[in-house]
């Protein structure tokens, strides 16, 4: 690998999902399911020259597992989504209904005969993707996300039953039946990065993952509420209202009773605005002669981490109606390696 590049950039990935359209009748929860297919990447990923990438889990072959390339192709990731995420009876992968507290965790809502609870679920069919990135280099100690895009195109939707829809600053807007509202489906996409940074034990001889999850949604818009993170209220009591504006208040006036009754909800904190954010330290494996620094562990460059990139539809955003089921998403990123501070 060449040391003359200081820079990692992952040229755009874009995933391309093709939504089924159903109708706008409920809440998202109890209505999307098999809803969203990838149908096609419009872009690789691309390393600049001295950086290399690679994708999927280890086993117990460690890093003679992974397929080190600097451009990781479309059919690539697409091939992995295909043989990690589907279970049987599936030919393509589909978005289900899914939430999460922390951005790595994810679960579905369960109807109970006394309410309701929460399954927990992994990638597998469930309906979120996951897909692990491995990056090695001799000259970057760390990555950044320099850009990120997720888009959809506009979906009008005409209102059936009158529902507080947006806020107007601080004060609520009634829809009204026949009225129509502006709804894009990646109002309700969720997208999070888990860094997976090694610590070793004092002898050297084993290794721990510290997690550390950033999530990103879309920034604030005359479409888009957003949903902010921890606790959240639901009840939109505070409001004298039924449910907060958008979907929550939308199934209140569909059914006269929130999903399930619920009152409150968890939810990672997300971030709305990228500005090179950090979001992987790589650990160094040699020292500055060249030696391995951990005995039995050579990624096959100097610096090495792994990023766990997921992409879901958060099912308690405000903006997650049925309206957006017939909706095209495309989400595109790009990655720039860190050079190591030079100490004066």
């Amino acid at each position: 690998m060449s040391k003359v590049t200081r820079k990692l950039v992952l040229s755009v990935l874009s995933v391309v999902l093709t939504v089924i359209a159903l109708g706008a009748t409920t809440f998202a929860w109890f209505t999307i399911t098999n809803i969203a297919s990838v149908q096609a990447f419009d872009a690789d990923f691309k390393a600049n020259q001295g950086i290399e990438i690679a994708i999927g889990d280890m086993d117990t072959g460690g890093f003679n597992d992974l397929n080190w390339v600097t451009n990781l192709t479309a059919e690539a990731v697409l091939g992995y989504i295909t043989s990690t995420h589907l279970v049987q009876g599936q030919t393509r992968f589909e978005f289900d209904h899914v939430t999460s507290e922390n951005g790595r965790t994810f679960s579905k809502i369960q109807p109970t005969v006394d309410g309701f609870n929460f399954v927990p679920v992994t990638r597998a069919g469930s309906g979120y993707i996951e897909i692990p990135l491995h990056f090695r280099s001799d000259t970057a100690e760390g990555i950044d996300l320099s850009i990120l895009q997720f888009n959809s195109p506009l979906i009008s939707w005409r209102v059936d039953v009158p529902f507080y829809s947006h806020f107007d600053g601080s004060d609520p807007v009634q829809s009204l039946t026949g009225s129509s509202i502006n709804a894009y489906a990646h109002d309700a996409i969720r997208i999070s990065y888990t860094a997976h940074e090694l610590t070793w034990n004092a002898g050297n001889e084993s290794f721990d993952e510290a997690l550390r999850t950033v999530v990103f949604e879309k920034p604030a818009s005359t479409s888009n509420m957003v949903l902010g993170g921890g606790t959240l209220d639901l009840t939109g009591s505070l409001l004298g209202l039924n449910g907060v504006p958008g979907a929550m208040n939308y199934f209140y006036a569909k059914n006269n009773i929130l999903p399930e009754g619920s009152s409150a909800v968890v939810v990672p904190t997300s971030r709305q605005i990228i500005n090179n954010d950090d979001i992987l330290v790589m650990t160094s494996y040699r020292d500055a002669e060249g030696e391995l620094l951990y005995a039995g562990y050579d990624p096959g460059a100097n610096y090495y981490g792994k990023v766990t990139l997921r992409i879901w539809v958060e099912g308690w955003d405000a903006n997650a109606y049925n309206a957006i089921l017939g909706s095209r998403l495309t989400v595109s990123m790009s990655f720039t390696g860190r050079a190591p501070v030079v100490q004066g």
